[in-house]
């Protein structure tokens, strides 16, 4: 009977997407972010099969409030990709990003572009735990309960061509600040992707 309530306990945890970190890591990811007690999750993606890449979930002291997206390269070293965190490096984590999908020789096309916008997105985007994506403008209360079902959209982006690139739309929802701002990205065959607004 034991074995098989450990066996359980392990598939919850796989399946909850909440894989242990292992010291070595965790060490990587808070040189990269050092924000005390960082819990990190493993993120899945099928585009950077040599990169590992790890979200933070939540941080012990409550001033910090940036939750960013580390990327681990091939050679153990951590990349910040997400924007809008301005005390840690780099400067320029599009930057990071487009040189990780370069390094993978990444190639988008119309099947798996919505997959690799809402991965980019996510990761570079979502700098707080109260941000979401929208695939529309939603009119924000000041006061009073949200407009149902904010946030709960399965697709948050939209994907229209531009000659040989990929145009992406979506919008960055703070639910708590209750403010909403459109972003347009585009991204090529090659990955490589390039802020519009």
């Amino acid at each position: 009977m034991r074995p098989l309530l450990i066996v359980v306990l392990l598939a919850s945890t796989v399946c909850a997407g909440h894989l242990p970190v292992s010291d070595e890591v965790r060490q990587i990811l808070d040189e990269a972010f050092t924000a005390p007690g960082t819990t990190w999750s493993a993120v899945e993606q099928p585009f950077w099969p040599h990169v590992r890449v790890f979200k933070a979930i939540t941080v012990s002291d409550r001033r910090w409030y940036h939750r960013p997206t580390v990327a681990v390269d091939r050679n153990s070293k951590g990349h910040v990709i997400t924007d809008g965190i301005f005390m840690v490096p780099p400067a320029d984590p599009l930057a990071e990003f487009n040189t990780l999908s370069e390094s993978e020789h990444v190639a988008v096309d119309s099947a798996n572009v919505t997959d690799y916008a809402t991965f980019f997105l996510k990761s570079f985007l979502l700098y707080r735990d109260t941000l979401c994506l929208s695939s529309s403008l939603p009119t924000l209360p000041k006061t009073g309960a949200l407009p149902a079902g904010l946030c709960t959209d399965p697709l948050p982006v939209r994907v229209s061509t531009h000659g040989s690139r990929f145009v992406v739309d979506t919008v960055v929802v703070d639910r708590v600040g209750r403010w909403a701002q459109a972003r347009r990205f585009s991204i090529g065959s090659d990955g490589q992707v390039s802020s519009i607004w």
